[in-house]
C-alpha cells in the first residue's frame, strides 16, 4: 500500500475521531450492515453523491483529498453455488459443510446463492484502486472472504470515449437526415396536391425514404391487399408480448432486491405457462420463420423449374436485419454519458467489454458461437439463428424441389441429428430442465445457454417443422380439413402445447428422462404453432384467426423486431441507475413491466420509423435502379418467357 493512502486513511480515522464534519460526513456516506441481513438483504449503496462531493481539509485549512466512493462486494465460499448439480451428485452439505441455522432452509431448497455483502465505501482519494483492494484483503482474510472493489469514483469532468464521439456524431447526422427527408416529403405532397411537378432523382427518393411522416402513416395503415396470413401479425405482437414480460423476470440483477430471499419465492411460484417456459417459447417465433420462407418463395421455385436467386434472398435479409442492430450498438455507446449511479460503470462496462471484443461478430451474424457472457447485445443471439436458418434452408428447397428423396433425406437429417446430438449433450452435462427454474443452478444453465441454447442447430428442427407446414399450405392450403379433423388437430396441438409447457414441473431426479423430455420440447412447440399457423392459413381457424387478425394489432407487430432489440437497454439502464435497494413482489413486478413495455414499444417505433424502414425503402430503391439497367441474358429472358406462357395457360 502506498505511503500516500496509508497518510490518507489514517488522516480519516484520526479525524472520525476527533468529529471533524468531513470526516463524519465520509463514514455517513458509506454502507452499513442492512436490516433484514437474516432475510439476505444483502447490500447498501451508502451514497455516492454525498462521497465524491467531500473535500478534507486540515487544521490549517489546507486540502488534503477528496471522496473516492467504490463498491465493496464480500463473498465466502460457503455461500456460492456448488460448481456441480446438487440435484444429481453430492448435497450441498457433503460439498461444503452443514451451513448455518440461519441459511440452511434456502440452501436445501436450492437458492441461487450466488451473493455476498455489497456495500458502497466512501474513502480518501489520495488511494489508488489497487491500494484500497490491498487493505481491504488484508483485513478481510481471517474471515476467508473474496472481496472485489469495482465502480470507483472521484468527482471529474466527463470523459467522452471514441466509440461514444463517432455514435453521437451518426446520431445527429441520422437526426438530420430524418429532418431533411421529413421536409422534402411534406413539400412534394403539396406539390402533388397542386398538381406541380417536382424532380424524382435517387439521392432525392432516398432521402426521402427517411421521412418520419411518411414512415409514421405506413405503420398504422392497413395492407390494402386483405391476405391469407394477416393473422400473423396477431400471433407476433402475443409472442412479442410474453417475450418482454420473460425477459422482465431474468435480466434483473439479484443482489439488489431489499430481500434476496423475497425473489426466490417469486421463482417458486412462476406461472408455469408463460415464464417458466420462456425459453421454449422462442421456437415459435424460428417456427413462424420458417414457415414464412416456403410459404412466401415455394411458389417461385416452382415456377422457376428450381431455379432461386439465394444471394438475394440472404442480401435482403441482411440489409433489412443489420442496420437496427447498428443503431442499438451506437445507443450503448451513449447512453452511458446520459447519468450516473453506485454501480453505473460496472453495469456498462460488461456490454462495452463485449462491443469491442465481439462486436464484429454481430455483423457476421455468428455471435451465437460465442460464451453466452461474451455475446455482444445477448438479444441477437436469436437474430443469428435466424440468419444461420435462412443460409441453410433456401439452398435445401431447391435440393427438395429438383431432387426430392435427396431433399427429404437431409431434411431428416437436419431434423434427427441435433435432436440426437443435444440429448447426448444433455446426458453427459446432466443439465435440468431447460427452464428458467433451472437458473438455480447457476453454473448449469450459464453452460446450457451457452453450449446448447443458443446454438442454431438445437433449434433447428423447429425452423424445418415450420418450413414443412408453410409447404402443406401452398399445395394443400385449398382443401378445407373436415369437422373430426379440425377436432383431431386442435387436440394434438393442445396435447403438444402441454407436453411442452407442463411437463417440466415432473417430480423426477432421472436425468435421462431430462434430457429426452428436452429433445423433443423443441418439436412439441413447433408441432403446436405450425398447427395455428395451418388452420388459420386456410380460413379454419375460427374464434383464434379472427383475434389475430385484429387490425390493432398490425402496427405492434411491425416494430416487433425493433422492439425486441431495444428492449434489453432499459432493464440494464434501470440496473445501472439504481441507488437504493428496492423490495420486489407480484405488484412491482407488473407496475415495472407496464413502466417497461411502454419504453420498449416507444423506442421500437422510433428505430422503425427512423432506421428499419427507411433503409428497407432505400435497399428497394437500389435493387430496382440495379435491375432495370441490367438487360437480361438469353438465357433470363427464355425463362421469363416459359413463366409467363405458362401463368397465361393456369389463367385460361
Amino acid at each position: 500500500i502506498s505511503n500516500q493512502c496509508k497518510d490518507g486513511i489514517i488522516t480519516y480515522f484520526n479525524e472520525v475521531i476527533n468529529l471533524k464534519p468531513w470526516a463524519l460526513e465520509m463514514l455517513d456516506a458509506s454502507g452499513k450492515l442492512p436490516s433484514s441481513f437474516f432475510g439476505q438483504t444483502m447490500i447498501d449503496y451508502g451514497s455516492l453523491e454525498d462521497c465524491i462531493k467531500i473535500k478534507a481539509i486540515s487544521n490549517d485549512g489546507a486540502g488534503l483529498f477528496t471522496g473516492k466512493y467504490c463498491m465493496m462486494h464480500l463473498r465466502h465460499p460457503l455461500f456460492q453455488t456448488p460448481n456441480h448439480n446438487p440435484q444429481f451428485e453430492k448435497s450441498y452439505d457433503q460439498a461444503f459443510g452443514v451451513p448455518p441455522d440461519w441459511i440452511r432452509y434456502d440452501i436445501e431448497n436450492d437458492l441461487p446463492l450466488r451473493f455476498g455483502f455489497y456495500g458502497g465505501i466512501c474513502m480518501p482519494s489520495s488511494c489508488t484502486d489497487e491500494d484500497l483492494n490491498k487493505a481491504i484483503s488484508t483485513l478481510s482474510e481471517p474471515l476467508n472472504l473474496d472481496v472485489t472493489l469495482t465502480d470507483c469514483q472521484v468527482e471529474e469532468p466527463l470523459r467522452l470515449s471514441v466509440s461514444a464521439i463517432l455514435s453521437m456524431i451518426s446520431l445527429v447526422v441520422l437526426l438530420l437526415v430524418c429532418a431533411s427527408g421529413t421536409i422534402l416529403d411534406l413539400k412534394d405532397r403539396k406539390r402533388k396536391e397542386n398538381k406541380l411537378k417536382y424532380p424524382e432523382s435517387l439521392t432525392r427518393q432516398v432521402v426521402k425514404g427517411f421521412s418520419l411522416y411518411a414512415n409514421t402513416k405506413e405503420l398504422f395503415t392497413e395492407n390494402v391487399k386483405k391476405t391469407s396470413l394477416d393473422y400473423i401479425n396477431g400471433f407476433r405482437a402475443l409472442l412479442c408480448v410474453v417475450t418482454v414480460w420473460a425477459h422482465a423476470m431474468i435480466y434483473p440483477t439479484f443482489w439488489k432486491e431489499l430481500r434476496y430471499r423475497n425473489f426466490h419465492l417469486i421463482f417458486e411460484f412462476m406461472d408455469y405457462i408463460l415464464e417458466n417456459n420462456g425459453p421454449v417459447m422462442v421456437d415459435c417465433f424460428i417456427t413462424i420463420s420458417g414457415f414464412l420462407l416456403t410459404y412466401t418463395l415455394w411458389k417461385k421455385i416452382e415456377q422457376s423449374k428450381g431455379h432461386l436467386n439465394v444471394i438475394e434472398q440472404i442480401l435482403q435479409r441482411y440489409c433489412r436485419l443489420t442496420p437496427p442492430v447498428l443503431f442499438v450498438m451506437s445507443l450503448y455507446f451513449v447512453c452511458p454519458l446520459i447519468s450516473s449511479g453506485p454501480v453505473w460503470n460496472s453495469s456498462w462496462a460488461h456490454e462495452h467489454e463485449n462491443y469491442y471484443q465481439n462486436g464484429w461478430k454481430n455483423l457476421l451474424y455468428i455471435q451465437n458461437y460465442s460464451f453466452m457472457t461474451e455475446i455482444c447485445m445477448t438479444q441477437t443471439w436469436y437474430i443469428a439463428n435466424t440468419m444461420q436458418h435462412l443460409i441453410i434452408s433456401l439452398p435445401l428447397m431447391i435440393v427438395t424441389y429438383r431432387y426430392p428423396k435427396t431433399g427429404i433425406f437431409l431434411g431428416l437429417l437436419f431434423y434427427f441429428g441435433p435432436s440426437v446430438y443435444f440429448f447426448y449433450l444433455s446426458l453427459e452435462h446432466q443439465f435440468p430442465f431447460a427452464s428458467y427454474n433451472s437458473l438455480r443452478y447457476t453454473h448449469l444453465a450459464e453452460k446450457f445457454m451457452s453450449t446448447v441454447y443458443v446454438s442454431s442447430p438445437y433449434h433447428l428442427p423447429a425452423n424445418l417443422i415450420g418450413m414443412f407446414a408453410g409447404w402443406t399450405c401452398v399445395k394443400f392450403g385449398k382443401q378445407k380439413l373436415t369437422k373430426i379433423w379440425l377436432l383431431v388437430g386442435w387436440i394434438v396441438s393442445i396435447l403438444c402445447y402441454a407436453f411442452t409447457t407442463a411437463l417440466n414441473f415432473m417430480p423426477t431426479k432421472n436425468f435421462k428422462i431430462m434430457a429426452f423430455y428436452d429433445s423433443l420440447r423443441i418439436t412439441g412447440m413447433a408441432l403446436a404453432t405450425s398447427w395455428i399457423l395451418y388452420i388459420c392459413a386456410t380460413r379454419q381457424g375460427g374464434i383464434v384467426e379472427k383475434a389475430f387478425s385484429s387490425k390493432s394489432l398490425v402496427p405492434l407487430s411491425r416494430i416487433s423486431y425493433c422492439v425486441y432489440l431495444v428492449h434489453p437497454i432499459y432493464l440494464v439502464f434501470r440496473d445501472a441507475i439504481i441507488t437504493e435497494r428496492y423490495y420486489m413482489d407480484r405488484i412491482s413486478q407488473v407496475g415495472e413491466f407496464t413502466l417497461y413495455f411502454l419504453f420498449s414499444i416507444f423506442a421500437g417505433f422510433i428505430i422503425y420509423i427512423a432506421i428499419e424502414e427507411p433503409f428497407n425503402k432505400m435497399y428497394n430503391i437500389l435493387k430496382k435502379r440495379v435491375t432495370s439497367s441490367t438487360p437480361p441474358n438469353d438465357a433470363t429472358q427464355i425463362k421469363n418467357d416459359t413463366v409467363l406462357k405458362q401463368n397465361r395457360t393456369e389463367k385460361r
